[in-house]
């Protein structure tokens, strides 16, 4: 039984290629547009702080957060930076192209099917995912992994349907590498890669069909490569405990973690990995369904790419089964483990796609299993947040709201101050830094404890029973990820009488001081080996003053060479030998300037009323005696 040609008629080409490119364009828009509404994520401000800020090209501190270096990502930041600024959609342009990238790659396999409706929910079951779109328009590595992924599948379409050519594989090993060097999980897809072609090109050796040993050297040549160019830092960040991240169970935590991301946290009435599991039971439904027909109909070799992605899918997952076995490596966790959803859903889809024509099946397995996907699109998607890192999805916004609500700044009122919750806080020093924001002091809430007080609060759906409906303000609610903006009327309302008392860098008697380097004056402190702290500054409650709440700021400027180094500016309340109240900050902005003076300020509001004779100290301690660092306009104010 001779099967009809795979070419599809050419109105039923010219159709799909036009729904598939205005579906790309919608989407690729869509991911545009969240590249500049949504705000920048914890990870991704790290990344630009520590990596691009420094131009730092190669990981060079395999420590906690080490694994946080994308190499390819942290290049193609750095790049972007240079051109275009440090505006959101600057910075994540890489990973807007790694979309582009991946729609064109999923276009060309979907159009490979002679039927319409095949080409067109194949290429929506390999596009229609909220958490994959998530990751095109955040500045890190995994959409460029994925991205890059699908275009070296692409590549090894065309050299196993195209009278295998060996410009084909090498650009298919090429893409490979670059999907490693874009984040180190996918070391796993270029080996699976290799072996898969190996074990193909075996058993095609050995029934006398293989091809010269020059295409299986250019698969170890491409292996080799990617591997010089990863293998080396991977080895070190887990020597240096940063590949921590994941799982140490495949049921209860890996396949867990991964469903409840793809879900989108939108609830259906069946637990996530339920949903999951049946989802890709019917996509083995749909695998079985192309091997029995292809037998039937004597087309099986036409599955030669869908065999070959189901090798690298198997391939992959025992890949990280025997690194957890060998060298306790976690197992992949939510989005470490996403490229293997595209990967999977790779397999029916060649399978379906290279179903000949006269027959209604693949367009029916094709449309059931594209249907959920779109549906559940359609409940997904936002154009405010992320749901990897959801509660700081409209930081931004919010930060917008403060600079323009803000009392004016001045002598007397010199910052900002903003207690928030623990995962905005995380992104507020991209901004910080952008925006030169060194106005703005923010402090972290240290769950479970009560908000530091402040003139604002950033606060997230864990923190709602902390808030303080007498004293504070909503200024922003997002509906779409649950933070709120207050503002706190009390610390408006200070502004009667301020106490401002500033220590006198030209005095003689100043420990450490130096005239190497100034703000004002002639002098500095100077913090070294041989110097670890510097003149206090005391105020000492007079009995002028009525009891009530007292803002108490200390304030500086500080210069350092390099971020590993920082002062911290430290605030007592004493009465008698009894501390009443304690506030430190560092590292803050000082460490994100590093070359260039910055400025430092800390914050406390006692939670009890001072007494004539209490007594305020501000005090200033270098971390570290790495390097030296200079202080300047060193200021205690007292606001009551």
């Amino acid at each position: 039984m001779e099967h009809l040609p795979i070419t599809p008629p050419e109105g039923q080409r010219l159709a799909a290629r036009t729904t598939i490119l205005c579906c790309a364009v919608v989407l690729l828009c869509y991911s545009v547009v969240r590249a500049i509404t949504v705000s920048f994520t914890w990870d991704e401000s790290w990344s630009f702080l520590h990596y691009v800020i420094p131009r730092v090209y190669f990981q060079n501190a395999f420590d906690a957060m080490g694994a946080n270096h994308h190499m390819l990502n942290v290049w193609g930041m750095i790049a972007a930076s240079h051109l275009f600024g440090n505006s959101e959609l600057s910075l994540r342009l890489p990973n807007l192209l790694a979309h582009a990238v991946f729609l064109y790659a999923t276009a060309r396999i979907a159009l490979r099917s002679p039927y319409y409706i095949v080409s067109i929910t194949a290429f929506l079951v390999l596009n229609l995912d909220p958490y994959l779109l998530d990751f095109f328009s955040l500045a890190r590595g995994y959409g460029l992994a994925i991205g890059w992924m699908m275009l070296s599948l692409w590549m090894f379409t065309r050299y196993f349907t195209e009278g295998r050519q060996l410009k084909w594989l090498a650009l298919a090993m090429l893409t490979a590498a670059l999907s490693a060097l874009s984040n180190l999980i996918m070391i796993n897809y270029l080996l699976a890669l290799a072996t898969a072609f190996a074990a193909l090109w075996g058993m095609d050796t050995l029934r006398g069909q293989g091809t010269s040993k020059r295409h299986l050297g250019v698969v170890a040549a491409g292996t080799a490569l990617g591997l010089a160019a990863t293998l080396p830092s991977a080895i070190a960040l887990s020597q240096g405990g940063s590949l921590f991240f994941g799982c140490g169970s495949i049921w209860d935590c890996a396949l867990n973690s991964l469903a409840e991301k793809l879900m989108y946290l939108v609830h259906y009435g069946w637990p996530a990995r339920s949903i999951l599991l049946v989802f890709f039971a019917f996509a083995v439904v749909c695998v079985t369904a192309v091997v029995f027909s292809a037998w039937r109909g004597r087309w099986m070799k036409e599955l030669q790419v869908m065999l070959f992605g189901a090798c690298v899918t198997g391939a992959c997952i025992a890949f990280n089964m025997l690194q957890h076995v060998l060298f306790d490596t976690p197992f992949p966790k939510d989005r470490t483990a996403l490229y293997l959803v595209p990967l999977i859903l790779f397999v029916p889809v060649s399978g379906l796609v290279a179903w000949p024509r006269g027959s209604f099946t693949p367009g029916a397995l094709g449309t059931v299993l594209a249907l959920p996907l779109l549906l559940h699109m359609a409940r997904s998607a936002n154009l405010t947040h992320c749901v990897e890192w959801k509660p700081e999805g409209e930081v931004s916004k919010m930060l917008a709201l403060i600079s323009h609500d803000h009392l004016p700044l001045g002598k007397d009122r010199p910052v900002v101050s903003l207690s928030t919750s623990f995962e905005s806080w995380g992104c507020l020093p991209y901004y910080q830094v952008r925006d030169n924001m060194q106005w703005l002091m923010a402090t972290p809430r240290e769950y479970p404890k009560p908000f530091a007080t402040a003139d604002y609060y950033i606060v997230e759906s864990d923190g709602q029973d902390q808030v303080d409906p007498l004293n504070w303000e909503l200024l922003y609610h997002s509906a779409a990820t649950g933070t709120d903006l207050y503002r706190d009327k009390r610390m408006r309302a200070l502004h009667r009488k301020a106490e401002r008392i500033v220590l006198d860098m030209e005095a003689p008697d100043v420990i450490g001081r130096s005239n190497e380097q100034h703000v004002s004056g002639r002098f500095s402190v100077r913090f070294d080996a041989a110097t670890r702290s510097t003149n206090r500054i005391y105020w000492v409650v007079p009995d002028t003053i009525p009891a009530g709440m007292v803002l108490i700021y200390g304030t500086g400027s500080t210069l350092q060479p390099e971020a590993n180094n920082w002062i911290a500016l430290v605030l007592r309340v004493a009465r008698g030998q009894q501390e009443l109240a304690m506030s430190n900050m560092g590292p803050t902005l000082e460490a994100r300037y590093p070359g260039q003076w910055a400025k430092l300020a800390v914050s406390l509001v006692p939670m009890v009323d001072l007494l004539p004779g209490d007594t305020v100290q501000m005090s200033a301690w270098p971390m570290f005696d790495l390097n030296v660092m200079y202080l300047d306009d060193m200021v205690l104010s007292v606001i009551h």
